[in-house]
């Protein structure tokens, strides 16, 4: 198999990037202009129409002759048509049904914005003191002086600029709880008192948070002047007696305080406090765009002011790069109270996507998105939403996303009305997403609510959730007891800091792995047990919280019901404050210390911790190590969200410069320094500029006190999009150099592992020196670390001496270690070796066909009704057939231990061969295990696997089985790589290609003897019982005692099973760029951040171009080739093999580096591209 990728580039005074990609080959391009590739598509014939606020609608649509209306650009398209909206502010409301295909975008970078205002014609008269008044002709419900929202009148007083609106303890009144849902009584507090108010207030609307995380908008029916006393239609639902707030709105005598409004409709007169000299503006339209039944719409780079979109019936809508200000908002103004509000809405349909735009001032839910499949929203900024939370669907939320599949990415959402942030009804992805300030107007709630049927398969991971008072992320249900729970949901890497809990989780089966969490009002952590919930079976690993347990605030342990372990929890360390293990949480630093027990203190849990580094997963949501610190969050045009943050005080001398990368960052320059103006003026030739990175962390190796100032500027597109200048103090300072201490181990006669330790937290750039006695020297440049640091060193020569010596140096100075050695051991160990170590074997010879296997190995045969274990042949293969036909109580049976075949064993490897004659469905859970005894009923079992879920019918399979029960992690090595097991686990391979990682898999009923993580295994054997199933074939069987995998797969099958990916022309976290081209620049499939900083770009300084691209090193790429290509156009795919000169190459880590090309001088246009060829 070859499989060809491509990245094409151009040279050119203006860069732009896009993608072409199908199945045969996937491609980048970095062009001047859209060319079309590879001939003529239905696309190429689609028309173009211009619309411009200039237009005129019996012109031709051309750019020359735009159109007026975009009601005769529609009129005028059929599918695959695109209309461009030239620069302006177009008052239009467009209402389209049964029209697929169709695309609306702004043109060239041109500032479009659809208004959903109208100038009013307004002749201000005075009313009283600073009320103006004047009559007006248009139903309006929101109301602009200027591009300044008027607040609508109202009790007691709030504004939206200085946010008292979500304040409710000082700006909303409070009402006596009692169970009326329609007779209330006033609480008066030191801001509000309604008997005191002088005037009746019938006829005005309620705003009633009074349901706890639900609030309602009723009309006042009853209330007498100076009475605490009032009546409304029934509200749905009165909770939380200490959660009872109300604010009234609708009346002209609220106008009490500057940009307050009111409208008296009877009579059309405005009223106001406010700026008489702008012109006024008032809402008169609640969507912009309202298709219905229309397929694969887009709508692109479109601002909207005081206006919104909606799809009803669409598949494929597509909103992105788009402003929206001011979108939605109820229409009590109008007089309607209790009606559910329109918002931004997909109603229906599916693959939606809302993509990198911007919500700001809805006083509604910001998208609300109610059914179908697949639905994304990535990459969005949601802030100052909902000030009043009232009447909205199902249990008030501020983002909705129903439907199954949805993914919620990469976005910063802050300062919200509604209890909960995200709503869902199915299981969701939600990634990467930065959250604070929720909930502020309604009780109860969280950030991430999963319901009990949205549970199952979602996996929310890589957030942050801080200062707020509600839950991070929740697993939730009822608080009856005996109510039903949810299951089988996974929280990973999240952080959650100064809010109510960063997880809660109710239910079973769960998974709650490498989060962190610390300053939290109630426990950090809650694995819920009480009389709804037990959890049980929720695995708990790898997290690391100032307090963690079983009860929402007590300190009550985790129970044993759930499986947990290898946690840092506070209450274990006298409640520890988390600062001592964490680097600087304070300056959002949250990678584990150095030296602290959270290195390596970790489990490995499958494809959620790989890519760890060192001897095992850290704990925490942060590995030690890790030169790319994720940050979750919107990326924006430039960098953001620098750490330590800006104007940091207090910040330790051994900070780390961390930021958001800008959205499709190539790479950063880094500018540092301690002078504003310089950093500020800095270029590429200043002392301050510390170089370009494609990661997102620059360590300045250590600081002195002082004030230091730093701008990060970032490649997109071919263009240096120039950041802000950000600064931080660090108060304190030990200066000191670094010091050393050095040791080493000898692996086995081939290898060996060479150790350091550095004196402090200040990282230092390492250097690794190494010679064989009277040899020449070897020099492994480390890069920057701070801590403990192991190097492997692999195909030593046995029963040689070997020299060594560590550097580091640091701002502080530098120092070399004394010189070490040590020596390999005489005899070799290899892994792959494939006669040594056999303790047992069985090839199932002809002497015993039509017969049970040799007695004098498989000591324990059982077989039940239909079951039957034999020897047969089939043609010239002769094996064993464990045969299970059926189920029920009188269902098949068959067991095949070997008791006692061998000494005891801590450490063995089960190769054979396998295979599932189709004649019978495999079904069940049979099973290959090890123990000390018969594996009959699954008792005796130490370790078991499933195979059934690993093979194919009527395939023949190599399994090799590595069970590890040495009482500490092992490592051992396949081909180049080196794989680890923890204690108590094992490692399953497939046709030598590594298919189950660290799974601690076993049986799950009670054993007759308790088996532990240390027991030694004395057996092996398969097994078929009643509920299973087969016609099971095995043959070629061994069982040695260390790690054997029979054949040295490829490295990029390797890459593939430990990051749990597969196809190399799949793309598993749909960043666009396929598996194989992330193993080939060295970024993670899993990771869809990460993929384009790695792609290939070209850089322009002055006169000098550069083709810049990542590859593997080429001691791990043996499978795959990168091959350079030019050519002068993109007309006859006409591709040359280009020589270009290698300027240098920089090693990112051990296995990916950093090569740049020198273009030369060209004199005429020209393309280049990198191809990848992998082979089998």
């Amino acid at each position: 198999m070859s499989i060809n990728l491509d990245y094409i580039a151009r040279k050119s005074d203006l860069l732009n990037v896009s993608w072409l990609c199908n199945k045969e080959f996937f491609m980048f391009r970095v062009i001047y202009k859209l060319i079309c590739f590879f001939g003529i598509t239905a696309n190429a014939i689609a028309a173009d129409y211009y619309v411009a606020t200039n237009g005129n609608d019996a012109s031709s649509g051309s750019i020359e002759f735009p159109l007026l209306s975009l009601d005769e650009a529609i009129s005028r398209m059929d599918e695959g048509d695109t209309c461009y909206l030239r620069g302006g502010r177009y008052r239009q409301s467009i209402t389209l049904s049964n029209k697929d295909d169709l695309e609306f975008r702004a043109y060239a970078e041109e500032n479009v914005v659809m208004d959903g205002t109208v100038p009013l014609d307004l002749s201000w008269t005075n009313h009283t003191s600073n009320i103006f008044k004047a009559s007006v002709d248009e139903d309006f419900w929101q109301l602009f002086a200027g591009d300044k929202m008027m607040m609508p009148a109202r009790w007691p007083n709030a504004r939206l600029d200085d946010l008292s609106v979500w304040n409710q303890n000082d700006n909303w009144a409070k009402v006596i709880y009692s169970s009326s849902k329609t007779d209330f009584t006033d609480d008066p507090t030191a801001h509000s008192n309604l008997e005191t108010l002088g005037y009746s207030v019938q006829g005005a609307i309620a705003v009633m948070n009074v349901g706890s995380f639900k609030s309602y908008a009723r009309e006042i029916l009853t209330h007498d002047a100076n009475s605490s006393d009032f009546t409304v239609s029934a509200v749905g639902n009165r909770k939380a007696s200490n959660y009872q707030y109300y604010f009234l709105e609708g009346l002209l005598d609220f106008i009490d305080s500057p940009e307050e409004w009111y409208l008296d409709q009877d009579n059309n007169i405005l009223y106001a406090w406010g700026d008489t000299n702008v012109v006024w503006y008032g809402k008169t339209s609640d969507y912009a765009f309202d298709f219905t039944n229309c397929d694969n719409i887009t709508i692109s780079d479109i601002n909207f002011f005081a206006t919104t979109v909606r799809f009803s019936g669409c598949l494929g809508g597509t909103v992105q790069n788009s402003q929206f200000l001011y979108p939605s908002c109820t229409k009590r103004m109008s007089g309607i109270s209790g009606d559910e509000p329109d918002m931004t809405a997909f109603i229906g349909g599916g693959n939606h996507v809302f993509y990198n735009n911007t919500m700001q001032y809805a006083d509604t839910p910001a998208v609300y998105m109610t059914s179908g499949s697949n639905n994304r929203i990535e990459n969005c900024l949601f802030e100052y939403i909902d000030w009043s939370s009232a009447d909205l669907p199902s249990l008030m939320m501020t983002v909705y996303m129903r439907g199954t599949g949805s993914i919620f990415q990469g976005n910063t959402a802050h300062t919200t009305g509604a209890s909960a942030f995200l709503d869902v009804n199915s299981a969701v992805q939600a990634f990467s997403n930065e959250v604070w300030h929720t909930g502020l107007v309604q009780n109860d709630g969280s950030v991430v609510q999963l319901t009990i049927g949205a549970q199952p398969n979602s996996e929310t991971a890589y957030n942050w959730f801080f200062d707020n008072e509600k839950y991070g992320a929740r697993f939730d249900a009822s608080t009856a007891p005996g109510s039903p729970t949810g299951s089988n949901g996974l929280m990973h890497h999240n952080v959650g800091y100064n809010i109510n809990a960063a997880i809660m989780q109710k239910g079973d089966d769960h998974q709650c792995i490498n989060n962190t969490s610390f300053d939290n009002s109630n426990n950090g952590i809650i694995i819920l047990s009480d009389n709804v919930s037990t959890n049980n079976g929720t695995i708990v690993r790898n997290n690391a919280a100032e307090r963690m347990g079983s009860h929402r605030k007590n300190n009550v342990p985790l129970t044993d019901v759930m499986d947990h372990s290898h946690n840092w929890n506070g209450y274990d360390y006298a409640s520890a404050d988390i600062r001592t293990v964490l680097r600087d949480p304070d300056n959002l630093d949250f990678r584990p210390k150095p030296y602290s027990v959270l290195i390596d203190g970790g489990k490995v849990e499958g494809i959620i911790t790989s890519g760890y580094i060192g001897s095992a997963p850290d704990i925490g949501a942060y590995e030690a190590g890790d030169s790319f610190y994720w940050i979750p969050g919107r990326k924006e045009e430039i960098a953001s969200r620098p750490i330590p943050p800006n104007q940091a005080q207090n910040v330790k001398s051994s900070a780390a410069l961390m930021w958001r990368k800008s959205l499709n960052s190539q790479s950063s320059y880094v500018y540092f320094g301690t002078d504003s103006n310089a950093v500020t003026e800095a270029g590429t030739t200043s002392s301050e500029y510390k170089g370009s990175y494609v990661n997102n962390m620059y360590d300045p190796l250590g600081l002195d006190g002082g004030t230091y100032y730093w701008r990060i500027d970032e490649s997109v597109e071919g263009e240096i999009k120039k950041g802000d200048v950000w600064s931080f103090t660090v108060e304190n300072s030990v200066n000191v150099p670094p010091s050393l201490s050095t040791s080493a181990s000898v692996l086995d006669a081939t290898s060996a592992q060479l150790n350091l330790t550095t004196s402090d937290d200040i990282a230092s750039l390492l250097v690794l020196e190494w010679w064989e006695e009277n040899g020449s020297s070897n020099i492994v440049q480390i890069g920057s670390w701070a801590g403990s640091y192991s190097h492997s060193l692999y195909n030593l020569d046995a029963n040689k001496t070997y020299l060594f010596r560590y550097s580091a140096s640091n701002s502080f100075g530098s120092v070399w270690s004394d010189v070490l050695s040590f020596q390999t051991d005489n005899t070799s160990s290899n892994t792959n070796s494939s006669s040594e170590n056999l303790i047992f074997y069985d090839y199932f010879d002809a002497e015993y066909i039509g017969l049970p296997p040799n007695s004098s190995n498989w000591n324990s045969q059982i077989t039940l009704n239909d079951g039957d274990i034999q020897i047969i042949q089939q043609g010239e293969d002769i094996f064993c057939r464990l045969y299970n036909p059926n189920t029920g109580s009188s269902g098949a049976r068959t067991v095949l231990s070997a008791i006692d075949a061998f000494s005891a064993q801590s450490l063995i490897t089960v190769s054979y061969d396998s295979y599932f004659a189709g004649d019978v469905n495999p079904s069940g859970s049979f099973f290959l295990g090890a123990g000390i005894g018969s594996l009959a009923s699954h008792h005796n079992q130490i370790r078991k696997v499933s195979v059934r879920t690993y093979s194919e019918t009527d395939v023949w399979n190599h399994f090799d089985w590595i069970v590890n029960q040495t009482g500490s992690n092992i490592t051992y090595q396949v081909g180049t790589s080196v794989y680890s097991i923890t204690e108590g686990a094992f490692d399953l391979w497939r046709n030598g290609e590594l298919i189950v990682s660290n799974s601690t898999e076993k049986a799950s009923n009670t054993q007759n003897t308790p088996l532990d993580e240390t027991t030694p295994i004395t057996a092996i054997g398969f097994s078929a019982n009643k509920n299973d199933t087969v016609n099971w074939y095995i043959d070629d069987l061994e069982v040695r005692d260390t790690a054997y995998v029979e054949s040295n797969v490829s490295p990029y099958a390797q890459w593939a099973a430990s990051h749990g990916v597969q196809a190399a022309t799949n793309d598993w976290d749909g960043d666009g760029i396929i598996n194989l081209v992330e193993y080939g620049v060295g970024s993670g499939p899993r990771d869809a951040l990460d993929g384009p900083q790695r792609l290939p770009y070209l850089t322009i300084e002055e006169s000098q171009i550069d083709f810049i691209y990542h590859r593997r090193n080429a001691s791990n790429s043996d499978d795959l080739n990168y091959i350079l290509e030019s050519s002068p156009d993109l007309t006859t795919n006409d591709w040359n093999v280009w020589n270009p000169i290698v300027k240098g190459s920089e090693s990112l880590d051990n296995t990916i580096q950093r090569v740049t090309n020198d273009i030369g001088n060209i004199t005429s246009q020209q393309f280049f591209r990198l191809r990848m060829e992998l082979s089998n």
